[in-house]
């Protein structure tokens, strides 16, 4: 089996993920501010200028939204780590793969929960009609 690669915590922690976060926050602040002054001096040159409205809100909310997402990936990381890679990993210790590879999937049913419908014929010769009803069961021959 070949090479598992894992993001630890300490990666995060050698990235600046925050920093990095900021320093965005402070160049998109910046070009918002180089673009107001740009405005500004061609009007003031009795120019129309370049009618730029300013985005400050925006960059802030996007920003803390790009702040909050990245908390919760740092967070999230130990979570998943435990319920799932570790039992994941555990379960391929245990020849997983294999049990998985004599699973054939025409052979698996579920219920229909989705309410889908077949024509049947009822009845024989003169008196055989179609009626449409619910499967009881679906496979995988019903979604191709």
């Amino acid at each position: 089996m070949g090479e598992i690669k894992r993001i630890t915590p300490d990666f995060y922690d050698k990235t600046d993920t925050a920093g990095s976060v900021l320093a965005l926050y402070d160049r998109m602040v910046k070009l918002d501010r180089m673009f107001l002054d740009c405005d500004e001096e061609l009007r003031a040159a009795g120019m129309d200028g370049i009618a730029y409205i300013s985005h400050a809100d925006l960059i802030t909310e996007v920003i803390e939204g790009l702040s909050a997402l990245n908390a919760y990936l740092y967070s999230a990381h130990p979570q998943v780590e435990q319920s799932l890679d570790r039992p994941l990993w555990e379960h391929f210790k245990n020849h997983a793969t294999e049990t998985i590879s004599q699973i054939k999937a025409e052979e698996l049913t579920t219920e229909n929960t989705l309410g889908v419908t077949e024509k049947v014929v009822v009845g024989a010769g003169q008196s055989a009609r179609f009626e449409t009803r619910v499967k009881a069961h679906l496979t995988l021959n019903d979604f191709i």
